[in-house]
């Protein structure tokens, strides 16, 4: 029974021996001749898989399947343009891509595991200089469409819209064709060398996303259903240069010099700006609204935990760091209709923030900020101007544990106001506060009066003629319902007049004479801490529910400068009564209020626009009139002096 044993194990050790040896055998002959065959099949097979739509071109492959170990050189995947057939795969039939590089090497890649249950899972991965263009493919039809004859193509972009204005709708397109058309991923070490990527929306020839000179290091990725999972150890991430289109395309987000690591993050400059007119994007949002130019120079976030924000999914910034700021603001008021929608506080949006987010200091050291608005009747803008300003911004956070340690949030500015005159403010938010409540002070001066005319010249048509304003101290507590407070506006020999040299900024006169003329007699020439009537202006603005605390903040300057001048509230207890008829129903009235405007806006445009087309019409009739008056006088004319040869 032993022999026995003993001679079936021997037998079954032979067939073992012999199977090995046999697929020893197959590797080896697959290795020495299957390279070719494979680098030709695979140019086959993607030729006939895409109906001959894409092509593939690999110049170089070579692999050992036990070892698991590829290397692919020269390999380039593109459009067929003379091919209208379609693969079948939106992503491929949507969009036309067009995808190369110049290496690309993997080791231990799971033959079996791809073959048997289609999943990659790789040790490492390593591609230089990958290059990848996507065109959305205006002609595409949905195959239902094409059934019934439809071939009208999709384009998300509405009528009238500038040219410049490429489709949002191809991008959403793609991220959601995307996610649906990669297999399950899983690699250990990704590496990335001088990479570039491009996508166009198809209408128009400069792309909407592109991105120049990345490098990356990114150690364990993970990626299935549409969900990414990575880890940040030994991170490290490089872009020379990127773009895209935001703010429904009527922007541009661009940056250069990004660096990444897993313990800082360093931009040597963000640029963001509206890429069409300030009259376009009143048009296509449908109210005022403001037209940027944002450039940021040199931003570091040092001393960073990049890997323990993505492992927390927070967000926590110990300083932000920024070199230099320039802001550049227009606004064209013609448009009468003013956003109704609501306008946070900033503890409001921080709240808002959809995950735990903490950052401890930002510094930013040198900005400028240039704000023009165009009045209905101005030709050209009035100017404000802030000029070498220092701004630093402290425990913005919306984490309780911190918020309970220290529920203040300071923002402090130093600047120089229209280019010459010193001044500062200063905002403390409480977090915490239920009513929203912060409190802000403001401090300018001194300066000349005239200094302000760039401003108020084209907005009111009146100027400073002569003056000089000594001290502007504004302090008020705000909440979500109301801005309270006191103002010192000191002066002297403060005097107005109709704006001179006024066709700088119109055509016609305006008629601001009456206004000044009265301003002078009723406004004190003098309000200075020595005078017997020297008098403290109050400060009372009733929040608006679709102003911002900016806008807040300027009316209460607006507020206290009317009641100093004698224009505006002269007692406390009047301004106690205002705030004690204050409730929650007043935001209400305010929303309402908001909207009523909004909507009378609307019907202004229309009226405005029938009137337009009225008065055409009578202009075309006059004209119309005075042509046919024209030719019955040259044609009794002709008809004279013909009777005359007579």
């Amino acid at each position: 029974m032993a022999a026995l044993t003993t001679k079936r194990k021997g037998v079954l050790m032979r067939i073992l021996i012999g199977l090995i040896v046999t697929i020893l055998l197959i590797i080896v002959l697959f290795q020495s001749f299957g390279i070719e065959y494979t680098r030709t099949y695979l140019v086959k097979k993607v030729h006939s898989e895409t109906n001959g739509r894409y092509v593939l071109v690999l110049n170089e492959l070579d692999f050992t399947v036990l070892g698991g170990t590829a290397h692919l050189h020269g390999m380039e995947f593109k459009r067929d343009t003379a091919i209208d057939a379609y693969v079948g795969e939106l992503l491929l039939d949507k969009f036309d891509i067009h995808a190369k590089f110049t290496s690309l090497d993997v080791t231990s890649f799971k033959f079996f595991r791809f073959v048997f249950f289609n999943r990659i899972n790789v040790s490492d991965l390593r591609l230089l200089d990958p290059y990848v263009t996507i065109t959305k493919n205006r002609d595409y039809v949905e195959e239902e469409d094409a059934r019934s004859g439809d071939s009208e193509t999709f384009s998300a972009i509405p009528e009238n819209t500038p040219a410049e204005l490429a489709d949002s709708a191809a991008l959403q397109e793609l991220h959601e064709a995307t996610r649906e058309f990669f297999p399950p991923i899983s690699v250990d070490n990704l590496s990335i060398l001088g990479g570039s990527f491009a996508f166009f929306g198809g209408v128009v020839d400069y792309p909407i996303q592109k991105a120049d000179g990345l490098n990356l290091q990114l150690k364990g990725i993970y990626y299935e259903d549409g969900k990414r999972i990575y880890t940040a150890e030994d991170l490290s991430f490089e872009v020379d240069s990127a773009s895209t289109l935001v703010s429904q395309n009527m922007a541009k987000l661009s940056f250069k010099g990004l660096h990444v690591s897993t313990s800082a993050i360093h931009i040597d400059r963000l640029h963001y700006w509206n890429v069409i007119s300030p009259a376009e994007v009143n048009r296509i949002k449908g109210f005022r609204a403001s037209w940027l130019n944002i450039g940021v120079n040199d931003i570091d976030l040092p001393f960073v935990d990049v890997e323990k924000m993505i492992e927390d999914s927070s967000i926590l910034i110990p300083m932000l760091s920024i070199d230099k700021v320039n802001l550049h603001f227009f606004k064209h008021k013609y448009e009468k209709r003013i956003n109704p929608d609501y306008k946070a506080l900033p503890q409001e949006l921080i709240r808002g923030i959809p995950f735990r987010f903490a950052l401890d200091s930002l510094v930013v050291k040198n900005a400028s900020l240039l704000i023009e608005m165009l009045a209905v009747d101005a030709a050209l803008p009035g100017q404000l101007t802030l000029d070498t300003s220092r701004l630093t911004l402290t425990n913005v956070t919306n984490i309780p544990s911190r918020i309970k340690v220290d529920s203040v949030m300071e923002l402090n500015l130093t600047t120089k106001l229209m280019r010459e005159a010193p001044a500062s403010v200063n905002f403390k938010f409480d977090l915490s506060s239920d009513d929203l409540g912060y409190n802000t002070i403001l401090q300018a001066g001194p300066m000349r009066a005239d200094l302000l005319n760039d401003l108020i010249g084209s907005q009111v048509f009146i100027e400073f003629r002569s003056g000089y304003i000594d001290r502007i101290d504004l302090r008020y507590h705000g909440n979500k319902r109301a801005n309270v407070g006191r103002m010192d506006f000191e002066y002297t020999n403060l005097r107005m007049r109709k704006l001179e040299n006024a066709e700088q900024y119109m055509e016609d006169q305006p008629k601001g004479g009456v206004l000044s003329s009265v301003a002078n007699v009723i406004i004190p020439k003098n309000n200075t801490p020595d005078m017997k009537k020297y008098f403290q202006g109050l400060v009372y603005y009733e929040r608006e529910y679709n102003r911002d605390f900016i806008h807040g903040m300027i009316m209460s300057l607006v507020s206290g400068m009317m009641s100093t001048l004698g224009l505006g509230i002269q007692n406390e207890e009047k301004v106690q009564k205002k705030l004690n008829a204050l409730n929650d129903q007043s935001m209400q009235e305010s929303a309402e209020l908001a909207q009523r405007k909004a909507d009378q806006a609307d019907q202004d445009r229309v009226n405005d626009w029938e009137k337009k087309k009225r008065q055409k019409k009578k202009e075309e009739d006059k004209a119309e009139r005075k042509a046919k008056k024209k030719d019955e006088g040259e044609k009794n004319a002709k008809k004279k002096n013909k009777d005359n040869g007579r």
